[in-house]
């Protein structure tokens, strides 16, 4: 992740996406700093994963699917979904998000399941 200064922040165009991911008409922001390699123009962000009263959200843009600010290199970007909580799904697998507390030192690793069942599909969504 390559976070930048808020030095050029235009506070005219800003608008919150939700309570982790803003824009303005030039630059992502995360947190309240730049996400700089994120297009803004297509950046739009995904519900929300809160886990242990801590608020996570997926965000994609054409080029990238991001998870806390952090880009899942491995994910595709154009055909991601969010299925349900941590489960994701591009045009190849099924992902799993594990989220490991470290006393407060939150890290997260991408599970890519190595199955494309629809079947599958249809457990997430029904529960």
């Amino acid at each position: 992740i390559k976070i930048g200064t808020l030095e050029d922040m235009d506070i005219s165009t800003l608008q919150p996406l939700n309570p982790i991911y803003s824009k303005d008409k030039n630059k992502v922001y995360i947190y309240g700093s730049v996400l700089e390699e994120a297009d803004v123009e297509s950046f739009k962000v995904f519900k929300a994963l809160n886990t242990n009263d801590q608020l996570y959200d997926y965000g994609k843009d054409k080029n990238t699917v991001y998870f806390d600010g952090y880009s899942l290199d491995r994910v595709h970007p154009t055909s991601f979904e969010v299925i349900k909580d941590k489960y994701s799904k591009d045009k190849n697998y099924i992902n799993r998000i594990l989220i490991i507390d470290f006393i407060n030192h939150m890290r997260f690793i991408l599970y890519i399941l190595s199955f494309y069942d629809y079947n599958c599909l249809e457990i997430f969504k029904s529960t």
